[in-house]
Order: structure tokens, then C-alpha cells, then sequence
């Protein structure tokens, strides 16, 4: 701080903490406060502590969530009113409710306002120090070439980073002319597309964007490349060599026609699907469905992305765990691990729809899963073991497949899995 601050923070301190003390900040957050800000303290409250908090308090927040806005950004209190950026905000996020899919908004009512933003990232705070004519400048050029209103809201929340750079309407606009000449799209579908799933390719230069489009038009025929940009924009993210390998891959495992695996399942394009934790996750449903990984591709394939392979591991041992309190009539009748259908296996364990599958078909309850959950760490168990040395092993099966060129690639920056077996199956 200069001294004419650092001075001011000498006079003004104490009165300061007075006024945000009487606001209802406790002293631990008081004293963070001031550390991570001090110019705030070189000013009489009049000149900015008063003026900020009663902005932020005005807005829906507490005291103590207005002052780890600043805490998270200190820079913000170098602003002399926030009043005028937390109006567009507002606004820019009444629209949430909108849907174009059935009459429940996506977005809850008292989540559609600024204070509900700052409450889950205080770093948010970054957008109201912008000029509000220059931030609705930003909104109104992503609404004018065809973004909904809503899509622009869902943005805000997800990336609102972006909001601050001067070039992301040029960029935005350049993105959506070059996927309209290499795969068709409409340019109002590629605005939305972004406002809605903020891709991280809108970042990156043309050249590279049309070369990953221009590739999977010529893999797939431009209409169907298309198509899998629009259910999975991450799949502009990779180098076309990710899915050339991943379609190699696939071939090993005996898949007749990867295209149509990948066209109907898009977001498994831009996966490594010989990563030790993907190929550990196919083996362990392969060996609990007895299906083979073409089969497992062709007819499951979503499944392969569900679950993380610990939890996975960790519900397989308890199946096992469960079978082994049955009597062998019982047991022989199973035939296989799980005969029951493979979501109840792979969804969570919280979800409304699936989960209560996974518990009832065992016979178990939630609390007997819990004493078993806590007595055996996910990341350990024979299930888990057996899952890492067969993983080890097919890693190297795959990888060895492809031409030389992209064995390097593959290998860099993966971990590694023990390549040794056992011998034997534990599921």
C-alpha cells in the first residue's frame, strides 16, 4: 500500500471494524478480513465498507457472506459501488426458469438471484466490478445472434469468467462460423450449445477447432458429426488421435463397428478407453454381467462411465459379501454376479430413481451398507486388487495394438497398473 493508505488505515481501522462489527462480523472473520483487504480499512466506512456491505446485504447475502466475497477477491473493494452490476446480474438470472423441456424450472426460485451466486462461488464478485453498461453489452450480443435468455443465465453460473473478457462475443461469434462451415450447424445452435455447456474449445484457436471438427466429419459424414457435437461438446476438446485410438481400442475388444457404438454413446468419444480406471471398470462389469467387452460396448456401453471404479469395486465385494450369506441352492440359482439390471448397480446410491435397486435386489438396507462401507475402504479389498492386476495387463494388450506413432501419445502421462495376474477371479 502507498502511505497515503497505509496511513488511512491507521485513522480509519478502528472505525471500520466498529461498523462491520455492528453489522454482526465475528472477529475471526474480521480479522481475515482484514488481512486479505486492508484498503478497505483506509477509508472512513462512509467511503466504502458502508457503501459495499449494504450493497451486498441489500442483494440477499449475510454480512459474513459479503465479507468472503472480498476475502475471495480482494480487488473488489477497490470498487466504489457494485449497485449498478448487481441490477443486470439480477436480471440476466430471472431468466433461469426458463426450459424448454417440461414446466419444472431447471433453476429453483431463490437460486435465480446474484446473492445465490456469490453464496456457492464468492469469487463471483469479479463480475460486479464490471461496468454494468459493458456488462450488458456482453449479454445483450450473446441474446442478439440467437442465444436464449436462458442459455445467457446458465452461463453466467457456469463460466462467468468469461463475462469479463472484452473479445468472448467476437470469439463466440468467429467459434460458431467455423462449425457452421465444416459440420452445418445453424450459428443459433452452436450460441446456445455454448451458453449452455461452456465448452473449453471455445478458448482455442480456429485452426484448431476447424481441424477437430473437419476430422470427425470426415470419420463419421458431416450430419452425424454433428450430431455428436450437439449431445457432447467435450468432444472438440481432444486431438482427433484420442478417439482414433479409442476406435482401435475398441476393434481389440472385438467390436464389430466402434462408429455406431460411439455415435449412439458420444460422450464416450473423447474418453481414453485404455486409461487403467476406464479398462479396470470394463472388466469388473464384464466379469459380474459374464459379457463380453463387445458385448459390454454394444449393448452397455453408457455404463462404463457410471460409476468410479473404487465404488464400483467396493459394491461388487459387498455383492459378494451378500451371496456369501446365502445357502448353495441359492447361490447355484444366481448364476451370475449380478442378474439384475445394470443401473440399479452403476447409479448412486442417492438417486431417486435407480438406487433403491441396488440395496433391495441384495436384500440389505442402507445401514447394513454403511457398517460394511466403513469397515472396508474404497481402494482396498480383494475385488479391488484383482481389478488393478487384470487392468495392468489389458492396458498393455491395448496399447500394443496401435501403430507406433500413437503408442507414445497413448502412454504419456498415464498411469501405470501392476501388469502381473493372479490367475484367479474374484467375482
Amino acid at each position: 500500500m502507498n502511505s497515503t493508505r497505509h496511513q488511512g488505515v491507521l485513522q480509519h481501522a478502528a472505525a471500520v471494524v466498529a461498523h462491520l462489527r455492528g453489522l454482526g462480523l465475528e472477529q475471526q472473520l474480521l480479522e481475515q478480513l482484514f488481512v486479505r483487504c486492508p484498503e478497505l480499512f483506509s477509508r472512513p466506512p462512509k467511503e466504502r465498507a458502508e457503501g459495499l456491505f449494504s450493497e451486498l446485504l441489500s442483494s440477499g447475502l449475510t454480512a459474513a457472506e459479503a465479507a468472503r466475497c472480498f476475502v475471495a477477491l480482494p480487488a473488489a473493494v477497490q470498487s466504489l459501488s457494485l449497485a449498478g452490476s448487481i441490477a443486470v446480474v439480477d436480471e440476466i438470472l430471472s431468466h433461469s426458469q426458463d426450459s424448454d423441456r417440461g414446466v419444472k424450472p431447471k433453476v429453483p426460485a431463490a437460486e435465480r438471484t446474484v446473492a445465490a451466486v456469490l453464496r456457492a462461488d464468492p469469487s463471483f464478485v469479479q463480475i460486479l466490478r464490471l461496468d454494468a453498461t459493458k456488462l450488458r453489452r456482453q449479454c445483450d450480443g450473446l441474446v442478439s445472434p440467437g442465444c436464449s435468455p436462458a442459455a445467457v443465465a446458465k452461463l453466467l453460473w457456469r463460466s462467468s469468467a468469461l463475462f469479463t473478457r472484452a473479445d468472448y462475443v467476437a470469439q463466440l461469434e468467429q467459434a460458431a462460423d467455423v462449425l457452421h462451415d465444416e459440420l452445418g450447424l445453424a450459428p443459433e445452435t452452436v450460441l446456445e450449445l455454448v451458453a449452455t455447456k461452456a465448452p473449453s474449445w471455445l478458448t482455442s484457436k480456429q485452426d484448431t477447432l476447424r481441424q477437430r471438427a473437419a476430422a470427425l466429419a470426415e470419420e463419421f459424414g458431416r450430419q452425424e458429426a454433428a450430431s455428436i457435437v450437439v449431445r457432447n461438446s467435450s468432444s472438440l476438446n481432444c486431438d482427433p488421435s484420442v478417439w482414433q485410438r479409442n476406435m482401435l481400442y475398441m476393434a481389440a475388444c472385438g467390436v464389430g463397428d466402434a462408429q455406431a457404438v460411439l455415435l449412439k454413446n458420444p460422450i464416450l468419444l473423447h474418453l481414453d478407453h485404455a486409461a487403467p480406471d476406464f479398462v479396470a471398470r470394463r472388466l469388473l462389469l464384464q466379469q459380474c454381467i459374464e459379457l463380453s467387452a463387445a458385448q459390454l460396448y454394444q449393448q452397455h456401453a453408457f455404463h462404463l462411465i457410471r460409476l468410479q471404479v473404487k465404488q464400483l469395486a467396493l459394491r461388487l465385494q459387498y455383492v459378494e459379501h451378500r451371496q456369501s450369506l446365502l445357502d448353495d441352492g441359492q447361490q447355484l440359482a444366481r448364476r451370475v454376479a449380478w442378474p439384475w439390471p445394470l443401473c440399479q448397480l452403476t447409479y448412486n446410491l442417492q438417486h431417486k430413481t435407480y438406487n433403491p435397486g441396488f440395496l433391495a435386489a441384495l436384500g440389505s438396507s442402507q445401514q447394513e451398507w454403511n457398517v460394511f462401507a466403513a469397515a472396508h475402504p474404497a481402494g482396498s479389498g480383494p475385488v479391488w486388487e484383482w481389478a488393478q492386476q487384470e487392468a495392468g495387463a489389458e492396458v498393455q494388450r491395448l496399447v500394443g495394438v496401435l501403430p507406433p506413432e500413437l503408442q507414445q501419445a497413448a502412454a504419456d502421462g498415464r498411469p501405470q497398473y501392476k501388469s502381473r495376474r493372479t490367475g484367479t477371479s474374484l467375482l
